[in-house]
């Protein structure tokens, strides 16, 4: 299941500094549909009589100071800029493949732990790989910049460990249902995509989001249980192939990873949102 947000990123912090009134100290933006929206972090204008000389703000002294690697670079265009490389380099070296997908039994018999990371970052063909890194591009970015606002940690970390979380969490059912299984395979990076999919879905509830080549809009937290009703329902039925309980259970790690983050979120469904005047 391919998903589009109206919501995307934009890696731009304006920096006005000096004795306007309309000066402030740092504004963030999200693009959407509807053009550019300021994040409501700026500080509260202030008139001053005195001529002060322009300095640039300390980033540890400032709202962003733990977002300044964001706009620098993101992380989830290296995250997509990596499994793409190594997604590749698979499609064209099997022993590359063999040697990095999931596969339970081998985890348990040889001890081949370094399996339960390294199936995200290869791909079964090439419309897998695109299909769930044009997913973690979109959402990604909004969820990185989303995090400098509701955690005290650097965004980096808590990225970064929302999506390695996602990929650990999303394969312990398999471990526990196919371990002695020595024909059960998988790969791809859709546990960790579901975790930040609805790591967003969780930072903003009523945002539209839609089925690609689907032009029915609806709210985010709709279609989050529609999601997770699918594919729990599918891995029910089986029969296609598709590890439907790592998109189930990614999903479950980015919602609880989020409320970990800031349970209000979880408990006052969308008033971080409202917050932030969407």
């Amino acid at each position: 299941m391919v998903v589009r947000s109206r919501v995307t990123w934009c890696p731009v912090v304006d920096t006005l500094v000096g004795t306007s009134p309309r000066s402030i100290d740092h504004q963030a933006f999200l693009t959407t549909d509807k053009g550019r929206l300021p994040l409501r972090v700026c500080s509260s204008p202030q008139r001053s009589t005195t001529t002060t000389k322009a300095t640039t703000p300390s980033p540890s002294t400032n709202t962003f100071g733990h977002f300044k690697s964001i706009v620098l670079i993101s992380i989830t265009v290296l995250l997509v800029a990596l499994t793409a490389l190594i997604s590749m380099g698979a499609f064209q070296e099997r022993r590359v493949f063999e040697a990095l997908l999931y596969q339970p039994y081998a985890v348990r018999t040889k001890g081949q732990w370094y399996r339960l990371l390294t199936h995200a970052f290869i791909h079964a063909d090439w419309s897998h790989l695109l299909v769930n890194m044009f997913v973690l591009y979109m959402f990604g970015r909004n969820v990185e910049m989303l995090f400098a606002l509701v955690t005290p940690l650097p965004t980096i970390l808590a990225y970064l460990a929302l999506y390695i979380g996602g990929i650990l969490f999303a394969a312990l059912p398999g471990l526990a249902k196919r371990s002695a299984d020595p024909g059960y395979r998988s790969v791809g990076a859709s546990g960790a995509v579901s975790a930040v999919l609805f790591a967003q879905i969780l930072l903003l509830p009523t945002r539209e989001v839609s089925i690609l080549f689907v032009p029915i809009a609806m709210p985010a937290w709709v279609f989050g249980i529609l999601y997770l009703v699918y594919s729990w329902y599918m891995d029910k039925r089986g029969g296609d192939h598709v590890a439907h309980d790592a998109h189930f259970y990614g999903a479950v790690f980015g919602i609880l990873f989020t409320t970990a983050l800031r349970p209000d979120l979880l408990y006052h469904l969308g008033s971080f949102q409202r917050s932030l005047g969407y």
